[in-house]
């Protein structure tokens, strides 16, 4: 509420040379959207399109920050915050919180009717910075991702999860996040998204919730994820409830300048 995240983002870049230059998280976001979209050939037009979904998303969520749907048009008229990202791709200062109780099984069945499991886990930080690794690939992502699934038996997230709900505090990482999941062959995450997959009644919703494009309260975003997938596999998601109800789903949090760490959930209702 006191002031913008992008005010104090710079202290996790590094001292000698990042920081003094004001590297902070817009500042490396619009680096790694750059990277990416000279590295994937992808239109900078598919970066409006990730906005646009996820607000019309948003404004079916009375837990978003923002809740007021917006064309691709009207994202690509919107000012500059960093180019090539508009002020429209670039996800608000919110204020918010979440909370998550974890239980024994046993225990878990008592207090809970129908339990959320958490199937498959996986944490990835890459040690490089800013400058130092490769920006148009998310690297631990993909490890973080491929940690999760194996925990969780999943060979593809496509055929064997409903949905996810990743923290794209900027619409390019949302692109990226396709390709790093495994959702989309390397270099076609614009065309995963033009296919209509990625809408609440595509093949594979992502961030049917709006994602961190509607609300990004700070540390609790990627907590936020994992609660709204609950919501939708206990089919309280209401207005953006998707249908048929899922039954496993993909959450997905990040940290650090243009994701330096990653964390990936699969969650799921299924379970004998």
């Amino acid at each position: 509420t006191e002031s913008s995240p992008h005010s104090y983002t710079g202290m996790m870049s590094d001292p000698f040379f990042g920081r003094p230059v004001g590297l902070g998280g817009l500042a490396a976001a619009a680096l790694q959207a750059r990277a990416w979209i000279e590295a994937s050939g992808a239109p900078a037009r598919a970066l409006a399109e990730v906005a646009a979904k996820n607000r019309t998303n948003g404004a079916r969520n009375p837990l978003a920050h923002l809740r007021e749907a917006v064309s691709v048009e009207e994202v690509e008229a919107s000012p500059v915050a960093a180019s090539p990202l508009r002020t429209l791709e670039v996800s608000p200062a919110s204020d918010g919180a979440a909370a998550m109780v974890v239980a024994v099984e046993e225990r878990a069945r008592e207090i809970h009717p129908r339990p959320v499991w958490i199937e498959g886990a996986g944490y990835s930080h890459d040690l490089a910075y800013p400058g130092h690794r490769n920006l148009a690939r998310l690297k631990s992502c993909r490890e973080a991702s491929e940690r999760a699934f194996r925990m969780a038996r999943v060979r593809s997230a496509v055929r064997q999860t409903n949905f996810a709900e990743v923290s794209e505090c900027f619409a390019h990482q949302e692109l990226m996040l396709y390709e790093a999941l495994g959702l989309a062959p390397a270099g076609e995450a614009a065309r995963f998204l033009d296919s209509g997959a990625t809408r609440p009644d595509g093949d594979y919703p992502v961030n049917p919730s709006g994602g961190a494009l509607c609300g990004d309260p700070g540390v609790a975003t990627g907590l936020a994820r994992v609660g709204e997938v609950c919501l939708q596999l206990w089919r309280k998601a209401g207005a953006h409830q998707l249908e048929p109800a899922p039954t496993r789903g993909v959450a997905h949090a990040a940290s650090g300048l243009a994701m330096q760490s990653n964390l990936v959930y699969v969650l799921g209702t299924d379970r004998e």
